[in-house]
């Protein structure tokens, strides 16, 4: 059974169970033959993983504290989240900057060692500054070393060229358009490698596909850059004194690398795919006796661009610190040519890092910030009036969920669904940086559901089937957490909810994804403010 809350209030430096997939930080659980949530339907259950002390406050009718319950229930429980990905951030995290130059003429470096640790780890208007805002203070960035200029061991060409292989990609001038003579195999799309060997594959004329031609064990370029990288950064750094659990494995948790590259427009990738050798047989990469698999690359400093590129080093560690998914949409590979493409409305544009990576970049959405274990939310149980302080300077949310709602769904495999309320009020936050001169409420609908669900979810008026259907449009990140506008139309646009603007309704009746109707209804909302007030109704 559960564990009864009524045992566990306010506990300090109550120990929670980890679990890897820890990502669930709030459920009801209404399980009327086991007889414990009579009373207790308003508690938030939070599962962080690892030891630290209750910090939430005490709200109207409901206590967050951080309790466990039987772990084996837990882990149950936790299975079905689609969105294991996610996982808390709490407290200190390890990072170690890797500076490497593949000699790009077109791209010099600019930046120094100490532009770098200003910029990721200044103590204010930085990376780590950053994080420390939108966590309320509890996620602070540890900088345990900036290393290099290291300088390529080859030509970018080699890592930035064709990969190593006769199988080629069907896009052969890559311009990401499928132009005639590119569909080789006659399904319509642009594809490869696959396998076959087509009439301009065979470089050497041998009658088969042939991988390696140069024998140096790498087939991708930006596979080799990581390794090396990390192998001539190790000469100058022990990696092996980062493995605290002493498994021969850095986890994110013990030690988090980013590598920086110059280049004069920023760009950001996060991988897990990092290997010491791809060819023959594929191998890890082992420095110092530990296994590194983990790498955030940021490119960025060159040219003078030196400008404030906090969002993109952000963006990406976001990746890592705690499994955010993206939310932009891109313009698909088949509209190349549409110049009347449209994207969802709902989609979260400035108001999170996860859209977009501007070198001032707004807070995240609260949907990320739950899940990191930044937020304590009040679930709202009962119709009447509410207050919420401004998201950028507490840790306040409203959830409205339905209990009966999960699992039942359209489509009917739909996990959980429900509202997410925030006052955004941009002070002198990040927000305010970001130039974002709207407040008001902003309103989330979150939709937890398996990928395959999400894509089958019907489209938005606004966009075409088959860009609605498009690869670059799926997951969880761009179909899953949605925003609800007021207005989203020209001339005018709005994204937050407030009284006293003639334009803007003051009041919306909540709709789940299947279009009946949620029961939750938001009225009277007061103009925007730091503290925002207003009704909410529950049929």
């Amino acid at each position: 059974m559960y564990l009864d809350v009524s045992q566990v209030s306010r506990l300090e430096g109550f120990k929670v169970p980890y679990h890897p997939d820890n990502s669930y930080l709030f459920d009801w659980f209404f399980r009327h033959e086991e007889d414990i949530n009579q009373n207790n339907n308003d508690v938030l259950v939070t599962a962080k993983g690892q030891e630290f002390e209750s910090s939430c406050k005490l709200k109207k009718n409901h206590m967050c504290d951080f309790f466990t319950y039987q772990y084996n229930k837990y882990h149950e429980f936790i299975e079905d989240s689609i969105y294991e990905q996610l996982n808390p951030a709490i407290g200190e995290r390890k990072v170690l900057v890797i500076l490497w130059d593949p000699g790009r003429q077109e791209h010099k470096r600019t930046l120094t060692k100490r532009d770098i640790q200003k910029l990721i780890f200044g103590e204010d208007t930085s990376v780590k500054d950053y994080f420390l805002e939108n966590s309320g203070q509890s996620l602070e960035l540890k900088n345990v070393g900036i290393l290099g200029w290291y300088d390529a061991n080859e030509s970018a060409e080699t890592f930035w060229g064709h990969w190593d292989q006769e199988d080629l990609p069907e896009d052969r001038n890559q311009n990401g358009q499928l132009d005639p003579g590119e569909d080789l195999n006659g399904n319509g799309r642009l594809d490869g490698p696959d396998g076959i060997l087509q009439s301009d594959e065979d470089i050497n004329k041998n009658g088969k596909l042939d991988y390696d031609l140069n024998n140096d064990g790498w087939i991708r370029g930006h596979r080799q850059k990581w390794a090396e990288a990390i192998r001539k950064a190790s000469r100058d750094f022990d990696f092996n004194s980062f493995d605290l659990n002493h498994d021969k494995y850095l986890s994110k948790d013990e030690l988090i690398t980013v590598m920086v590259i110059p280049q004069s427009n920023s760009y950001g990738t996060f991988r897990d795919t990092v290997v010491g050798k791809e060819y023959p047989k594929e191998e890890p990469l082992i420095v110092d006796g530990v296994t590194i698999k983990n790498i955030v690359e940021v490119y960025t400093g060159a040219n003078n661009n030196n400008n404030n590129d906090i969002g993109v080093f952000a963006h990406e560690l976001a990746h890592i610190l705690i499994g955010a998914g993206d939310m932009y949409f891109v313009r698909p590979k088949d509209a190349k040519k549409d110049s009347k493409v449209t994207f969802p409305t709902f989609m979260a544009q400035g108001y999170s890092l996860m859209y977009n990576h501007p070198a001032n970049p707004p807070h995240l959405d609260p949907y990320h910030k739950l899940k990191a274990g930044w937020l304590c939310p009040e679930i709202v149980t009962s119709s009447g009036w509410y207050e919420l302080s401004d998201v950028e300077t507490s840790d306040s949310v409203l959830i409205l969920h339905d209990p009966k709602r999960d699992k039942l769904g359209f489509p009917d495999k739909i996990n959980k669904e429900y509202f997410i309320v925030e006052n955004r009020w941009s002070g002198n936050s990040y927000d305010a940086r970001a130039n974002i001169s709207d407040n008001g409420l902003a309103i989330w609908h979150i939709i937890e559901a398996p990928g395959q669900v999400l894509r089958k979810l019907p489209k938005t008026s606004e966009v075409k089937q088959k860009y609605w259907d498009s690869e670059a449009w799926q997951g969880w990140g761009r179909k899953g957490v949605r925003m609800i506008r007021p207005i989203m139309d020209t001339p005018y646009n709005a994204s937050l909810w407030r009284g006293g603007d003639p334009q803007i309704a003051d009041n919306l009746t909540l709709k789940w994804i299947d279009g009946t109707s949620s029961g939750f209804s938001i009225r009277d909302i007061s103009p925007s403010r730091q503290t925002m007030r207003m009704r909410i109704e529950i049929q």
